[in-house]
């Protein structure tokens, strides 16, 4: 009998979009042997967003601790959200993503150390193409089911009471503050990077 943790999806690249990733950050001055974190601080709900404040902590804590660079991950839709986490950072650290077909997101997904996200599409992505993911959960919740699987992901959720609100993260939030998302700091998004990174 085939166990859960050993049904962690798969999606593999070919040579082409290999070498896309590789000119693609090159050509933004992204060399091979650079640390790479990708962030995708978007989501299809708002109460699944963790604030993107703290994305911009975490981005400036791991530039500042691992000279690493930052791909920010989103859609046309995710642009004010982008800009905001992009002005706290060293322009020269930092490259937006937006547009691109799903296989070459893939591939620059697949190029990243560590990806950092919500509970989201490219969360999947990620695992399926066995980047270690820094998952954050908070209306939603991982005994729903949805969370990533592979043996160097992380998930992050305070466990609240109220928590799962919803099976998407579709329903409003009741509380004066979202405890689910509040109680996950910077700190904690750091150090879960840094240990995924050390293993």
């Amino acid at each position: 009998e085939i166990e859960a943790r050993d049904r962690t999806p798969a999606l593999f690249l070919g040579q082409e979009d290999i070498e896309f990733s590789e000119k693609f950050l090159l050509d933004r001055k992204i060399k091979k042997d650079d640390i790479v974190i990708g962030m995708h601080p978007g989501a299809r709900w708002e109460t699944k967003r963790w604030d993107e404040q703290k994305f911009g902590q975490v981005g400036q804590a791991l530039i500042r601790k691992l000279g690493c660079k930052i791909i920010l991950f989103g859609d046309s839709g995710d642009d004010g959200v982008s800009k905001n986490i992009i002005s706290n950072l060293p322009e020269s650290n930092v490259i937006k993503i937006t547009g691109l077909p799903l296989v070459k997101l893939m591939s620059l997904v697949k190029r990243c150390d560590c990806l950092i996200t919500n509970d989201t599409g490219p969360m999947h992505i990620a695992e399926a193409l066995q980047v270690p993911v820094v998952a954050i959960f908070g209306p939603t919740h991982p005994k729903l089911g949805f969370a990533p699987i592979g043996q160097h992901d992380v998930v992050l959720c305070a466990n609240v009471k109220c928590s799962p609100c919803s099976l998407h993260g579709e329903r409003r939030c009741h509380k004066k503050t979202r405890l689910c998302m509040d109680f996950i700091n910077a700190d904690m998004v750091v150090k879960a990077v840094e240990d995924l990174l050390k293993e």
